[in-house]
């Protein structure tokens, strides 16, 4: 009952905080804490690290917009843990899983990835709201009771910078997002009928502390841009990764120019760069 009750007590807290962002009455949401804001869809070409997302049951990812977990469930993971600094990515996650349930791929798009959602018909709620676990619904269906979809999605609840800059090229979209395809997405929509997520709130740094599980996929992105290298090196030390499994890096070095020598410390420490292109670095190491 207590621990029941504390739940209770911080989900309408933010429920609290989403309508005082919404209602700009919040404007440090880039800062990052338990409630900073949502990425509506990932900065990362993700096609581009695809192939070790795959065969990977279990994994544990940083939540951010839950893109990257789209593609690890179209590729057939099971169980996902995932973690983010702030509270909301969680609900965010519930939502688009929710969605792909019961939307087209057509609809799933313009809900999320399309400048379409600014049209009244493109609120699909109502479609799949029953699909949300419990928590999740309450947070939404107490958002939608006061604004349409085009005012939360607009709002600083959601961060609207994107460093792939085709935000607005369905066709650069659709590519570099290949779950959104009709094909991808019919099997993502098949995956996820049955696919286990938990979610917590947690950085980086308290991760021993929140899971001691072993997992095929431990995906970080962008974390060490946010850290030191150091700091990160200790803070993986004790996470537990299957036997074939990887810890997977993206380091985005086209906004942080000056780290290459963090970079190059990361490859002295059993990093391997396995991909590169000209918006991300991808630093795995293989277990």
């Amino acid at each position: 009952m207590i621990k029941s009750e504390i739940l209770k007590r911080e989900l309408e807290n933010d429920v609290y905080f989403a309508h005082k962002i919404i209602n700009n009455g919040v404007d440090d949401t880039n800062r990052f804490s338990d409630h900073s804001h949502i990425y509506r869809f990932t900065n990362e070409p993700i096609n581009s690290y695809a192939k070790y997302l795959e065969d990977k049951n279990s994994i544990l990812s940083v939540t951010g917009s839950g893109d990257q977990i789209l593609k690890c469930i179209t590729l057939g993971t099971k169980e996902v843990d995932t973690f983010d600094i702030s509270t909301f990515p969680r609900y965010f996650l519930d939502m688009k899983i929710a969605a792909v349930k019961s939307l087209s791929n057509e609809e799933f798009y313009n809900m999320f990835y399309s400048n379409e959602f600014e049209k009244p018909e493109y609120d699909k709620y109502e479609k799949f709201r029953d699909n949300l676990p419990i928590n999740s619904r309450y947070f939404w269906d107490c958002l939608f009771d006061s604004y349409s979809w085009g005012q939360i999605y607009s709002s600083k609840l959601f961060t609207h910078r994107n460093g792939l800059g085709f935000v607005n090229d369905k066709e650069k979209m659709l590519n570099h997002y290949s779950f959104l395809n009709s094909e991808e997405y019919n099997k993502l929509q098949e995956n996820a009928q049955d696919v286990k997520i938990s979610s917590f709130v947690s950085n980086v740094s308290e991760l021993k502390d929140k899971t001691d599980r072993s997992y095929d996929l431990i995906f970080l992105s962008n974390i060490v841009d946010y850290i030191s290298v150091e700091n990160f090196k200790k803070y993986i030390s004790s996470l537990k990764v299957n036997q074939n499994g990887i810890i997977l890096n993206t380091f985005s070095l086209a906004c942080n120019g000056n780290r290459y020598a963090d970079y190059n410390l990361l490859k002295q420490d059993g990093f391997v760069e396995e991909k590169t292109d000209r918006i991300t670095r991808v630093l795995v190491k293989k277990f």
